[in-house]
């Protein structure tokens, strides 16, 4: 499956809810999400210096594992996503030490998501940084339209990963 997304800084939040009520679109998550990163130990090679990712990550009471593959899109990130659902995150973290990964980061943030048909908006609220909303589409052109839906234009987003947002608010 392909992710194509982009993040807009310091949105909103009161202006765009009204614009997504006012298209239809469905609340469908609030809570926390807790997402660790994994690469592989020692120095037989890097996943990040192949384009790869591999996140296991905590919805409220939902378990994942993705793993994901950079895309070259320009002005958007853009992914090849896999994922699969864990039953106990615990013994999946044991599981990815045990052949050879070894976690990078850890990363707490309150999500709420939307839903409006296919596209998914997800307002992202970090530590000691203002929220954020990320908008993901099937396409870029459904991209397009999903951030001129909640009163933005392309050039107010960005293509950031959460990695580059903290390291846009560590400059300031």
């Amino acid at each position: 499956m392909h992710e194509i997304e982009v993040k807009i800084l310091e949105v909103d939040v009161s202006k765009v809810r009204a614009r997504l009520a006012a298209i239809g679109a469905v609340k469908v998550f609030e809570g926390i999400v807790d997402a660790s990163h994994y690469e592989l130990k020692g120095r037989q090679g890097r996943l990040g210096k192949r384009g790869v990712s591999l996140r296991l990550r905590t919805k409220g009471d939902y378990v994942e594992l993705a793993a994901k593959k950079k895309l070259q899109v320009d002005g958007v990130k853009a992914r090849d996503e896999f994922e699969i659902v864990c039953s106990d995150r615990e013994a999946m973290e044991r599981i990815l030490e045990l052949v050879g990964l070894r976690k990078t980061d850890h990363i707490t943030k309150h999500r709420v998501s939307y839903e409006h048909g296919t596209v998914k908006y997800e307002f992202d609220t970090l530590p000691d940084i203002p929220t954020l909303l990320e908008i993901e589409a099937k396409s870029v052109t459904a991209l397009r339209r999903a951030v001129a839906n909640v009163g933005y234009r392309m050039r107010d987003t960005v293509p950031y990963s959460t990695n580059e947002v903290l390291r846009h608010y560590a400059g300031r």
